[in-house]
């Protein structure tokens, strides 16, 4: 059992960073021009579902976008995600062996990812401070009650989990 079980989620939440990926199809395939407007405005909008605001409110310092095209060879029934069409070609062939620099490069999808710091670090919570325990034997924590069957010994992990072990017979 892990330390903060009972508050694991909450844990969670707090030390994650926030994050939200965007995802809009590109109409025109062959078509370039307007990517970078394009993507400009799935990055606001990705910005503004991190920082919890409206669309049209401030940056939030610390949000950081990252952009990226999914493309593809013309006839291509699968495509790889770039950060540029020009970063396609070296992309293709270090996935596929080979690249076809002269075919043209299709833009199917546009990609924004924002992401913010976690609100809390885990290493600014208190240290859960844990000893052995024979069962049979109730640990009670602050966040969670646990149950040490007779024959079995709990003791703490280097990660602070609790290891559970079948005790031979005495």
């Amino acid at each position: 059992m892990p330390p903060r079980a009972g508050a694991l989620s909450a844990v969670g939440l707090l030390c994650s960073p926030r994050q939200r990926e965007l995802v809009r199809s590109w109409p025109d395939p062959s078509n370039h021009q307007g990517l970078d407007a394009g993507l400009a405005v799935l990055g606001d909008e990705a910005r503004a579902a991190v920082a919890g605001i409206g669309a049209g409110g401030s940056a939030e310092p610390g949000v950081e976008v990252e952009y990226a095209l999914d493309c593809r060879y013309r006839g291509q029934s699968h495509e790889l995600s770039v950060p540029t069409v020009e970063a396609f070609h070296a992309e293709h062939e270090r996935r596929n062996g080979y690249a076809r620099p002269e075919a043209p490069v299709e833009v199917v999808v546009l990609r924004a990812r924002a992401r913010r710091p976690a609100p809390l670090d885990p290493d600014d919570l208190p240290a859960v401070s844990r000893q052995r325990r024979t069962g049979p034997a109730v640990a009670v924590e602050p966040d969670c009650t646990v149950w040490v069957p007779e024959g079995w010994v709990a003791e703490p992990g280097p990660l602070g989990a609790w290891m559970l072990t079948r005790r031979g017979p005495s």
